[in-house]
Order: C-alpha cells, then sequence, then structure tokens
C-alpha cells in the first residue's frame, strides 16, 4: 500500500502561512496600539502638569503674555491629543479587521485540517481491509492446503 498522501497540502500550507502572517499582524498592530496609549497618556499628563503650573502661576503675579503662553500650549496639547486618540481609533479598526482576518484564516485551516484528519483515517481504514482481505485469502489457502493432505 502506498504512503498516505494529502492531495490539499500545499493550499493546508498556503492557509497555516497565512494564519501565521496574520498573527503577526496583529501583534504588530497590538504594539502599536500599546506605544500610541503611552503617548497619549503623556500628552494627557503634559496638559495637566500645564493647568497646574498655570493655576500656580495665576496665584502670584502673571503677565498677559504668559498667561496666553500658557493657553496657546495647553491648546495645542488638546490638538495633539484629539490627533492621538484619532491615530488609536485607527489603530483599534486596524485591529478588528485583523482579528476577522484571523479567524476566517483560523477557520479555513481548521477545516483542511478536519479534511486531512478523515482522509487519513479512510486510508487506515483502508489498509486495514487490504489487510484483513490478505489474511482471508492466506487462511483460506491454509485450509486448502490442510484439505489436500
Amino acid at each position: 500500500m502506498k504512503r498516505f498522501q494529502f492531495r490539499l497540502e500545499k493550499v493546508k500550507k498556503v492557509k497555516e502561512s497565512r494564519e501565521k502572517q496574520k498573527a503577526q499582524e496583529l501583534a504588530r498592530q497590538m504594539r502599536a496600539l500599546e506605544l500610541e496609549n503611552n503617548r497619549l497618556q503623556n500628552l494627557l499628563k503634559k496638559r495637566t502638569e500645564a493647568f497646574l503650573e498655570l493655576d500656580e502661576a495665576q496665584e502670584g503675579s502673571l503677565y498677559s503674555n504668559e498667561i496666553l503662553t500658557y493657553c496657546s500650549y495647553i491648546n495645542m496639547l488638546n490638538q495633539d491629543i484629539e490627533q492621538q486618540r484619532e491615530k488609536i481609533f485607527g489603530i483599534q479598526q486596524n485591529i478588528g479587521r485583523i482579528q476577522l482576518e484571523l479567524l476566517e484564516a483560523s477557520k479555513g485551516k481548521k477545516i483542511l485540517e478536519k479534511l486531512r484528519e478523515h482522509q487519513y483515517l479512510q486510508y487506515l481504514l483502508e489498509g486495514y481491509r487490504e489487510e484483513q482481505k490478505l489474511l482471508d485469502e492466506m487462511s483460506l489457502i491454509t485450509r486448502k492446503f490442510r484439505e489436500m493432505l
């Protein structure tokens, strides 16, 4: 009996490769999300510190140009924060899309794995049947030989 060969092995390898690629892409996006969240936290911290400095400065004597400088800095931070939130939102959307693609790739791979397993069991069953047929023939020949003696 010839050895088992899954006809869709190349397709299965492609599906496995695609799943691995999507998993790596998801990991990269998750790292990017973490990095961008850290940047957002830093911006929020800077804005809070700027507000605290402005409050402390207002308790003392502060010139109007210094107040304007603080306000423009805070406005700039607000714009940066908004841009950072949009960037994070975009990354989150990418992560959602990649997760769906990874799920589809995993499903395709699992289907092929189950098909391979089923075909392998059929192969083993066929081998068992062939072996049983040979054993039956051998016992028949042995019986006929004994009858002749």
